[in-house]
């Protein structure tokens, strides 16, 4: 019966009405996780077949509804998206990472909260830099700029992703170097102390030295906020 169901379900998902929609998410959630269980299970000697193929299914059909051109549709896709695709599933990161630059800000939430579910200790480095990339570009939204630094913030709190940040303090965008600032600050604090940790915070400080007063004074609040947060 929630084979038959499936199609109607993942029609249901474009509904304009948002009850519609989330109890076609949770129905949708509730039939495909035993198919996509076959998926994690596929090296198995003798895995369902079938149910392998409709596990890779549904999760084409997310993928693509995750590109939907109403913003509410996406968001929702992602969501089931991020409770079903398998972990480290490339074709589901991959979309979700386009999520994060969604200009609907329910749809880059959505992705956020799936891409914690969805990448796999293999993707984290990967998934550091497109964050990055996100948070560097000033055609993004601030909402989106700052999606992507939350997310930085909460999955790679790691003496990288600091370094990584340092240079967002030279982002001309005065309300991202200040949302890097606090975000750095809170990853320094939240790390033990370690060769690796003091070189972020030297990164971080040599900020002090740059031409622009925006960054250094940036790269100050920075240092002073890793002391007395």
């Amino acid at each position: 019966g929630g084979l038959v169901a499936l199609p109607h379900l993942l029609q249901a998902l474009k509904s304009p009405e948002r009850e519609v929609r989330m109890a076609a998410a949770e129905a949708t959630v509730a039939v495909g996780r035993p198919l996509l269980a076959s998926l994690e299970s596929a090296s198995r000697k003798a895995p369902d077949r079938e149910a392998l193929g409709w596990g890779q299914d549904l999760l084409d059909e997310l993928n693509t509804l995750c590109r939907h051109e109403e913003g509410s549709v996406r968001a929702c896709a992602a969501g089931v998206l991020g409770r079903l695709a398998p972990q480290g599933h490339s074709a589901s990161l991959d979309v979700l990472l386009k999520c994060m630059v969604d200009p609907d800000s329910s749809t880059h939430s959505a992705a956020s909260k799936a891409l914690v579910a969805v990448m796999g200790p293999q993707d984290r480095d990967r998934a550091l830099e497109e964050l990055m990339g996100v948070l560097n570009n000033p055609k993004n939204a601030p909402s989106t700029r700052t999606a992507a630094a939350d997310l930085v913030l909460r999955e790679f709190g790691t003496p990288k992703a600091v370094r990584m940040m340092a240079g967002c303090l030279e982002l001309e965008d005065g309300s991202i170097r200040r949302l890097t600032e606090k975000t750095i600050a809170k990853m320094i604090q939240a790390m033990p102390e370690s060769d690796d940790v003091w070189e972020s915070v030297v990164e971080v400080a040599l900020r002090v030295q740059s031409p622009s007063i925006l960054t250094r004074r940036a790269a100050v609040d920075t240092l002073v906020g890793m002391a007395w947060g």
